[in-house]
């Protein structure tokens, strides 16, 4: 995950769970238990998603640090969160630069504007497992 203060690294495996948004634009987010190279701990690679580039809302990550600075309790540790400037979707590399939104020239009257999406990754320290997972509730009672 390319950070601000450089490259963060994480080994992980098959998601544990993949969210199957509605319609074929949906952002398809993943989840992963995944190792922390540099810690040398476990976390959670909680987002593996696709953003709206441009979209002018706060990113996960960032709420996140604002909802801990403001005191909320229960609310996930974070580690790391990146939107890569290297990915972005194949429908706006191949769209002329006057169909997508954001672009400077408006789009063509007759042609409907290719939305642009940026790689999202978000990783909190802590590991969330499905309820679906647990063979019993007395683990969960006993927190």
């Amino acid at each position: 995950v390319p950070t601000d203060c450089g490259q963060h690294d994480f080994l992980v495996g098959k998601p544990i769970f993949v969210s199957e948004s509605p319609g074929a634009a949906g952002s398809r987010t993943h989840g992963y238990v995944a190792w922390d190279i540099q810690n040398k701990r476990f976390a959670f690679l909680n987002l593996d998603a696709w953003r709206r580039k441009g979209g002018g809302s706060a990113t996960e990550g960032k709420v996140l640090q604002q909802l801990r600075a403001a005191g909320v309790v229960n609310i996930p540790t974070y580690v790391c969160d990146a939107e890569t400037t290297v990915e972005t979707t194949g429908t706006d590399r191949g769209a002329p630069a006057a169909q997508q939104l954001g672009a400077e020239k408006p789009p063509l009257e007759n042609v409907k504007a290719v939305r642009s999406y940026l790689h999202y990754r978000l990783v909190v320290k802590d590991v969330c497992l499905p309820l679906r997972d647990s063979n019993s509730g007395k683990p969960l009672v006993s927190i």
